[in-house]
């Protein structure tokens, strides 16, 4: 509680309960909340893992997957309402305000063992409306293992009717209209040619169709994002070794360091290739397995023994 009048009250109405009033009132919790994600000297954080990729490789469903298994997550998309696309608020409940879903941050960062990796998605500093915690995103840029998912093509359209188009957010009355607005917003990147076709698309009900006609867009898209975030990027295979590569995004430099620590904190990037299950459709729990391996593999190369 943040008022000691209510609390009082609660005491006297809750016999045997135990009340608690925040020190400072609401003020002194959003102080709490905005430096919580931030350096404390001596305090330990866990480390971040950051789980990255192209659009419909399952980013999510990884962190999903992860939970399950007994691993620390923050899912900044599930505590946002939001899928961070153009597409992210459709069947979705109304997103907090960014105020709020900073508090909501910050008790989930405040909840994590420090002993322990947190796998956190690749995103930018807002997620549809509610702006990212600055220091967290800055704890995502400077994360020391990044794992890119590489998934085909046809996981990639498989996962994203599943995640977008399924009979369950098709019988929503309000789907097939926040689509269509949804496809007409990227009307100015994608002309309106490119829009119609889309359009004509979904309203026959061919959903890979459309996934398919939005993968060229949010690839470029995602190619920008990694410029832009990542000044140093450095590709290192399971055996740990590492080297300079040219890839899809552009120059990719290696960086050389004195101590693994630092080698650590310029950020790794692991390639974790996504496989289908029997139907087509994307295996979560293989990916989730593979994730841990890499991550297994990485703090072997460190001589990091986890706790």
């Amino acid at each position: 509680m943040r008022s000691s009048c209510v609390g009082w009250l609660l005491k006297e109405r809750l016999p045997g309960k135990r009340i608690r009033v925040i020190e400072g009132g609401y003020k002194g919790f959003r102080k709490w909340a905005l430096e919580r994600c931030g350096p404390f000297g001596g305090v330990p954080a866990p480390r971040v893992c950051v789980i990255g990729g192209r659009t419909g490789v399952g980013k999510t469903r990884a962190l999903l997957a992860l939970q399950k298994r007994g691993e620390q997550i923050i899912d900044l998309e599930g505590l946002a309402n939001h899928a961070g696309s153009a597409f992210g608020w459709v069947g979705r409940e109304p997103q907090p305000t960014s105020e709020h879903y900073s508090n909501l941050v910050a008790c989930k960062w405040h909840s994590l063992d420090p002993n322990k990796w947190v796998f956190i998605e690749d995103e930018g500093p807002h997620v549809g409306r509610c702006s990212v915690d600055p220091l967290l995103f800055e704890r995502m840029r400077n994360a020391p293992l990044v794992l890119r998912m590489l998934a085909s093509r046809s996981i990639r359209l498989h996962t994203l009717v599943q995640d977008y188009a399924t009979p369950e957010l098709r019988s929503n009355p309000e789907w097939l209209p926040t689509m269509r607005e949804s496809v007409e917003k990227l009307g100015k990147r994608l002309g309106g040619d490119r829009v119609a076709a889309i359009q004509a698309k979904l309203e026959r009900g061919d959903f890979s169709a459309v996934a398919e006609g939005l993968l060229e867009y949010y690839d470029s898209l995602y190619d920008k994002h990694l410029m832009n975030k990542r000044k140093d990027r450095r590709k290192t295979n399971l055996n740990g070794a590492s080297d300079a590569i040219e890839d899809e995004v552009g120059s990719v430099t290696s960086r050389t360091s004195d101590s693994r620590e630092d080698e650590a904190r310029s950020g790794a990037v692991v390639d974790v290739q996504c496989v289908a299950n029997p139907t087509g459709a994307l295996d979560d729990d293989a990916l989730a397995l593979d994730i841990l391996a890499a991550v297994a593999e990485f703090d072997r190369t460190l001589d990091v023994v986890p706790e």
